[in-house]
């Protein structure tokens, strides 16, 4: 900057106070600068005085001689002067740092800032040691930034640990740019080794945002819902406030609009998963199924809901792979109207249960639930596609409408066997009494038990 840029850029902010600034920004006519307003040299520039008694800013302008050293306290007044030196000066800030502001001077300190914050800026940081000697902070690319025909493999596995923080390769990538109403792009793994911390009570999302390539926050912007917290990566979007952070965010609507788009984009990416390699899909499920169905908890649309439900996918009687509930919607009986399931806390224990007796000897599949949140999204929905569901262990499943081989061959002897159950039920009643409230001959036991 030359003199006059000095005064433009820095005097004009120093000479006003926060309040006046904050205030001309706020009046600003213009919307889209405003926001532009938020990130420019000035206004992080101004904040130097919150750690710092005095700064110095010596800088020369490309193509000029003249360099100059801006200097001032904060309290509204500023010097400027010639330096006189054939020394090419890039900007440069020296700041008095407040004696309980010294950690700022420690080179870790500094570094930390930059690399999480600015490690993906157009414009190099460098430290400068005591010696004169410097060291480039930031380093890595913006890879998100590029086509994603321009990136390659190699580089999406660095990116990929380096926001991760876990082994292996991404099993999948997922590399866009909305240009919608809302513009951003979002670089987003699903990691092939599941993380440590996936089942932490917090449930903690670790996607982070960025605004124009400036990390602003991964803790208290909810840019995708909780239960794709398996999700690692980035979003950027030009269309943010820099300041974000410090909004009612789970109010602020680009954001609400941002995750609707990308929680819209996985779950379609995963479905043309599934069905391109099942055998692959069944890896992924196998790890994060248990995530994704908590979705199934939360308050969405119905059509929501359901594209999220169809990528589910369950243990079945009917099959030794893991199905889709389409996948047994389409084997249903022509006079079944129910989807049957059955709960429990394992495979093995729900494949020997007594309860599922009934429906295999009537060719009936059922689906098998094993996950704790099973017993929690079975209670909030009902049914899929006009399909209601039906606990396999309901009093009220009718298996006698639907009829076996097994079941012509014994019809013969139907009427013996209603005779004998009417009399076994006489009896039970009467010896029972008002111990029980009724009782009821089951259809779904077939083995019998001593």
């Amino acid at each position: 900057m030359n003199r006059q840029d000095l005064i433009d850029n820095l005097g004009t902010i120093a000479g006003s106070g926060t309040q006046k600034f904050l205030d001309a920004i706020k009046n600003s006519k213009d919307s889209s600068q405003t926001v532009e307003l938020i990130g420019k040299f000035g206004v992080g520039f101004y904040s130097s005085f919150m750690v710092a008694s005095e700064v110095i800013v010596e800088s020369r302008k490309a193509g000029e001689e003249e360099s100059w050293i801006w200097q001032s306290k904060g309290d509204g007044e500023y010097s400027i002067r010639t330096i006189f030196s054939a020394v090419l000066l890039t900007l440069a800030g020296s700041p008095g740092l407040h004696p309980e502001e010294n950690e700022f001077l420690d080179k870790f300190r500094v570094e930390y800032i930059v690399t999480t914050y600015s490690d993906h800026i157009n414009f190099p940081v460098e430290f400068i040691d005591e010696e004169g000697k410097s060291e480039k902070l930031n380093s890595k690319a913006a890879i998100w930034t590029k086509p994603k025909n321009d990136v390659t493999q190699e580089e999406q596995n660095d990116f990929f640990r380096s926001v991760a923080h876990v082994g292996g390769e991404p099993w999948m990538i997922l590399h866009n740019k909305n240009e919608g109403a809302i513009e951003y792009t979002n670089l987003l793994y699903v990691p092939s080794i599941k993380p440590f911390d996936l089942f932490h009570p917090d449930r903690r999302c670790s996607v982070k945002l960025y605004v124009n390539k400036v990390f602003i926050t991964e803790d208290n912007v909810q840019i995708i819902p909780q239960y794709l917290r398996f999700l690692k990566g980035v979003v950027d979007s030009p269309d943010l406030p820099l300041n974000i952070s410090r909004e009612t965010l789970q109010n602020n609507r680009a954001v609400e609009q941002i995750r609707k788009s990308l929680t819209k984009r996985v779950i379609s990416e995963l479905g043309k998963k599934a069905k391109e390699n099942l055998e692959e899909y069944t890896k992924f499920w196998t790890k994060f199924g248990a995530v994704l169905k908590e979705g199934l908890c939360e308050a969405m649309l119905t059509d929501e809901r359901e594209a999220l439900l169809s990528i589910c996918r369950f243990h079945s009687t009917g099959d030794e792979k893991l199905v889709s509930i389409d996948d047994y919607i389409s084997r249903m009986k022509p006079e079944q109207k129910h989807i049957y399931y059955l709960t429990g806390n394992s495979l093995d224990s729900v494949k020997n249960s007594p309860q599922l007796e009934g429906f295999v000897s009537k060719g009936l599949e059922v689906l098998l639930f094993v996950d704790p949140v099973d017993d929690f999204w079975t209670s909030v929905i009902h049914e899929y596609k006009d399909q209601k569901f039906k606990s396999a262990t309901r009093a009220d499943v009718d298996l006698e409408k639907f009829s076996s081989e097994e079941d012509k061959k014994n019809e013969e002897n139907k009427s013996n066997e209603e005779k004998t159950e009417e009399t076994i039920l006489q009896y039970f009643t009467t010896v029972l009494g008002d111990l029980v409230k009724s009782v009821k001959i089951s259809k779904k036991l077939i083995v019998p038990y001593a």
